[in-house]
């Protein structure tokens, strides 16, 4: 099992945040739904992911995820930070997926691809692009 990091934090505003009025773009809503909740559904309906942990700002992320997540942290600084903050919150042993909020076509059979291909590879990093073997 895999537990997941999505990474939600943003201290400033875009043209889409700006576009759709919103401080955050995870939360531009889509046919209804803020941006975030189809990454979280997704992970949801994954046969792989057990734990999902958001980074961003907490009190406005609450309201339409609190209930669906591990744990929401509020964000830092940087994109780095804010990943530092999630990777802190897991062990070290766990296995780690880590996505961003702002990717809502995300489904549950892409994410259970692309980690079943990371099992198999056997790496410590897998992306899209490449394998870093341990």
């Amino acid at each position: 099992m895999f537990n997941a990091l999505i990474l939600a934090g943003t201290k400033k505003k875009g043209p889409l945040e700006i576009a759709e009025k919103v401080d955050n773009k995870a939360l531009i809503i889509l046919d209804g739904m803020p941006m975030i909740n189809y990454v979280v559904d997704a992970l949801h309906n994954s046969e792989n992911i057990d734990q999902i942990l958001v980074v961003g700002p907490k009190k406005e992320l609450h309201q339409y995820i609190g209930k669906k997540v591990k744990e929401i942290l509020n964000p830092g600084d940087s994109i780095l930070e804010n990943m530092e903050i999630g990777l802190n919150y897991f062990s070290s042993d766990d296995n780690l997926l880590l996505l961003t909020s702002d990717i809502p076509l995300i489904t549950s059979e892409a994410i259970d691809e692309f980690l079943r291909i990371c099992t198999k590879r056997k790496c410590s990093v897998c992306t899209r692009y490449f394998c870093s073997l341990s």
